[in-house]
């Protein structure tokens, strides 16, 4: 009887997930510019403050502006690494980050891997620095539209990390930067040829804007200050209807304390990107605004047996348990928006399986391996 209820109350909190997960399913983010990491992290952090109309409007300006050079890096980059050297690029990220690899044996480790010519190399961290350059300028221009007050919300301070293309003393990178009206404080700990730098005029988006004319630096950024403040439960608005992360009997038909733990599990990870969650089942919503689905450094999608046409697919049914199990798992935590997963750090891999149709046993076993393959 007590295993009955238990599975009972399982299948119940995934029905409740999976109606919650539909209802937000059907509020589509906006396409490709949501895809575009540096505008996306952009409007993330445009959106902890109040914008006016006339801000918002020049926000969507700038990004539109700037989001053409972008998709031209990427496309560059798409030209010169083909699908499966970014399968082996990825790959060799994790095994280097596992290792305690950064900075430059992070990315020698990344490089090798790829196969690709020394010229080639050359060529893709050319353009990696372009598009660092292209979304700082973005970042810089939309930070002068902002009030002094709305830019202290968003942690601007005075203070730029500057990295420079060639390896160089405190003494001689000061020495590159001075006409530029920065003045050095320290290496960065951990990171080879970057510096924290000060604004002598007090303004580190103008300062980084000049600093990024300088042929010798990789980037400049502004140091942004962030505010870290503890929190377990999170802002998810379905949140207090998800009783097996948190059960405090509110619920009808619940017992106080029969729950996951996660709360307490929280203080400890709430889980990390680089971990990878495989929703081997009916198709995942492609376009879900909260499920972090994986993606390679191209920002295209990755899984197995992705749809053509997803709109088309979800005619035809799919999607409605897989993506229940996706938000289950992993939805996105704190982002004020559905609810969150039990890990809602980590990332979903899509797996499609035809369950209208025949799968070989082969196929189906393939729906196991390939995941393990791509991460």
């Amino acid at each position: 009887m007590f295993r009955r209820t238990v599975i009972g109350m399982a299948l119940l909190a995934v029905a409740m997930s999976s109606q919650v997960m539909a209802q937000e399913g059907k509020k589509k983010q906006s396409k490709r510019s949501q895809r575009i990491q540096a505008i996306t992290q952009l409007k993330s952090k445009l959106a902890e403050i109040d914008l006016t109309e006339e801000q918002s409007k020049k926000v969507e300006e700038i990004i539109a502006k700037h989001k053409e050079a972008l998709m031209a890096t990427a496309a560059k980059r798409r030209e010169l690494v083909n699908a499966d050297a970014n399968k082996k690029m990825a790959q060799a990220r994790k095994s280097a980050q596992a290792e305690g690899k950064k900075g430059k044996d992070l990315q020698a480790a990344v490089m090798a891997a790829s196969g690709l010519s020394e010229e080639d190399q050359k060529k893709l961290a050319g353009i990696s620095q372009e598009t660092q350059k292209v979304a700082a300028v973005m970042k810089q221009e939309v930070a002068k539209i902002l009030s002094e007050e709305q830019r202290k919300k968003t942690g601007i301070t005075d203070e730029v990390v500057v990295a420079f293309k060639e390896s160089t003393d405190l003494e001689q990178a000061q020495a590159l930067v001075q006409a530029s009206k920065v003045e050095l404080i320290r290496p960065v700990h951990g990171l080879r040829d970057v510096y924290l730098a000060r604004a002598q005029s007090g303004d580190s988006i103008d300062a980084s804007a000049r600093l990024q004319e300088l042929a010798e630096l990789r980037y400049a950024e502004p140091d942004f200050l962030r505010v870290y403040a503890p929190r377990t439960a999170p802002n998810d608005p379905a949140f207090e209807r998800q009783w097996h992360l948190d059960n405090r009997g509110e619920t009808p038909r619940t017992l106080a304390g029969s729950d996951l733990r996660a709360l307490g599990a929280w203080e400890t990870t709430r889980g990390d990107a680089s971990i990878i969650v495989a929703i081997n089942d009916d198709g995942v919503d492609l376009e879900h605004p909260d499920i972090p689905l994986l993606r390679d450094e191209n920002d295209a999608l990755v899984g197995v047996n992705l749809p053509d046409n997803l709109e088309e697919s979800l005619n035809f049914g799919c999607c409605s348990h897989g993506t229940s199990v996706a938000g289950v798992s992993t939805a996105i935590g704190d982002n004020g928006i559905g609810t969150s997963g039990v890990c809602p750090g980590c990332t979903a891999m899509p797996v499609f399986q035809d369950f209208f149709g025949g799968n070989g046993d082969v196929a189906t076993a393939e729906t196991f391996t390939i995941p393990t393959d791509l991460g």
